[in-house]
């Protein structure tokens, strides 16, 4: 039997979904801590050919250390629908995680507009609305944001309350835990770098 290796939240014995993964740096951290990690599944939205492009050096890095621990990697999963993707279908997860949300930017339009917040709290809810329906009974959805205005606006206790989800606690992200791993804009005129997250904290939900 291998042995568990845990770090943070997260050990290698957990069914782990990662969802909207951008150059795949946190599911590498996780793949290198837990050296065999065949129960962790890491996704992106963008293809492989976008990634790529994107980050040609790190994404390649991060799928190099997953293949070595045996990482199921998936490409073009959309969290507003993923609960109807074939290569989800029937299956159900300890913990699912979403990492920094964004949905994207609005031309001439702020982080603080009311335009951007609506369509990020859309977004949210898509997503605990399909990962209410893959986790296990026992299982949790961690998603990790900025816990300071306008992200509080987002009111993210109370979309995933109306989707079935409680919070069950909300400690403080801590990035050095994460060997390896990079927070970076996945779009916008400053995609690819990375932004601050001192101020970051992870929500964890279970079902209601």
């Amino acid at each position: 039997m291998a042995e568990v290796r845990a770090v943070s939240h997260y050990n290698s014995d957990q069914h782990i979904l990662l969802v909207g993964e951008g150059d795949f740096s946190f599911a590498a951290s996780l793949a290198s801590e837990f050296k065999n990690a065949p129960h962790l599944v890491a996704t992106s939205l963008d293809s492989l050919e976008t990634l790529q492009q994107k980050y040609p050096v790190t994404f390649r890095r991060s799928l190099k250390q997953m293949k070595e621990a045996g990482v199921e990697v998936m490409h073009g999963v959309d969290i507003r629908s993923m609960v109807n993707d074939d290569r989800l279908l029937h299956r159900c997860f300890d913990r699912i995680v979403y990492n920094f949300p964004h949905s994207g930017f609005l031309e001439k339009h702020a982080e603080t507009s009311n335009a951007v917040i609506k369509r990020h709290r859309r977004l949210l809810s898509a997503f605990f609305d399909n990962a209410s329906k893959l986790l296990r009974p026992d299982g949790e959805v961690h998603v990790t944001h900025h816990v300071r205005l306008p992200y509080t606006k987002w009111d993210i206790e109370n979309l995933a309350k109306s989707n079935r989800l409680q919070l069950e606690a909300c400690p403080l992200f801590k990035r050095d835990l994460y060997d390896g791993y990079v927070n970076r804009r996945g779009a916008g005129a400053h995609w690819g770098r990375t932004f601050p997250i001192h101020n970051a904290a992870t929500y964890i939900f279970c079902t209601a």
